[in-house]
């Protein structure tokens, strides 16, 4: 890692109750995974809260930064003042590091190659 600060968005314990078993056992069973997942979560700039934008009328604002795994992360502030870091809401903002900024987030950021859609086995189909 080089010497500019940094973020990290640090989930909760409670992040990995929300996982599937065949993702959460990937993840401790395989490096290469887990070390995808932790690289999702960090981005090689210093991100404050403060510095997310607020909603202009009826546009949605948001930042865009990549991971250090190369993803683009979408944070935003929803109407109501919660930010959100794609779909993960930032539940503990500024802890400051020696070496830069932790947010704590309620969801992990998984890559999009571990993401699974539900119902993505199933035939689509319209019913009228």
């Amino acid at each position: 890692m080089s010497d500019n600060l940094k973020t990290v968005l640090a989930p909760l314990d409670s992040a990995f109750d929300k996982l599937d078993d065949d993702i959460k056992n990937k993840m401790f069973e395989e490096k290469e995974v887990a070390e995808s997942v932790v690289r999702n979560h960090i981005v090689d700039d210093a991100l404050c809260c403060a510095g997310v934008p607020r909603i202009s009328g009826f546009f949605q604002q948001s930042l865009r930064k990549n991971t250090n795994l190369g993803e683009t992360l979408s944070i935003r502030r929803s109407n109501g003042g919660h930010i959100f870091a794609n779909q993960a809401a930032i539940v503990r903002c500024d802890l400051a590091a020696t070496n830069g900024i932790v947010h704590s987030v309620d969801t992990l950021l998984l890559p999009r190659g571990l993401v699974r859609t539900k119902g993505a086995n199933k035939n689509k189909f319209w019913m009228f």
